[in-house]
């Protein structure tokens, strides 16, 4: 049986592409925030390996929590501020395995998996890796017809 709905590349060309920065793994936190500090309209940072793929995101709430409890050894589990206040590289506090989608996936689907994983926007991959757009949970959720669970 043929699953029916909209795909990713069904709207591709209408989403609206967010703002975002790539960092290699081993940039320094003070360059990411810095990039950050001169980039105000970008909410995403994603991490990639030496070969130039995306490997994994980094929120900028962490970047700022990871820089604050260098700096002030901030009020956080034992646990969680010696992870803070030893990293120094962008690919040491990244989350991976990075969320992404791809131009086959189904909306509905990508809307669940953003859902899931309490992020707002979502790098949409091409077979090689590399991101055609940065897609908001918003904008698939205005183009997703979801008018036959509404009935």
């Amino acid at each position: 049986m043929k699953r029916a709905g909209l795909k990713l590349k069904d709207v591709l060309n209408t989403l609206h592409n967010h703002p975002y920065i790539t960092v290699s793994a081993d940039t320094p936190l003070s360059e990411v925030a810095e990039l950050v500090r001169l980039s105000p309209d970008v909410r995403s940072i994603f991490v990639t390996d030496n070969n130039g793929k995306i490997s994994g995101a980094l929120s900028i709430g962490r970047l700022i929590r990871t820089i604050t409890a260098r700096r002030s050894g901030a009020d956080f589990s034992t646990r969680r501020l010696l992870r803070c206040i030893t990293c120094s590289r962008a690919g040491e506090i990244m989350t991976s395995p990075l969320i992404s989608a791809g131009p086959d996936d189904y909306i509905d689907e990508v809307i669940d998996r953003m859902l899931e994983g309490n992020i707002k926007e979502i790098p949409v991959l091409d077979r090689e890796g590399n991101i055609t757009v940065n897609a908001g949970l918003l904008d698939l959720w205005s183009k997703y017809d979801n008018s036959s669970e509404a009935d």
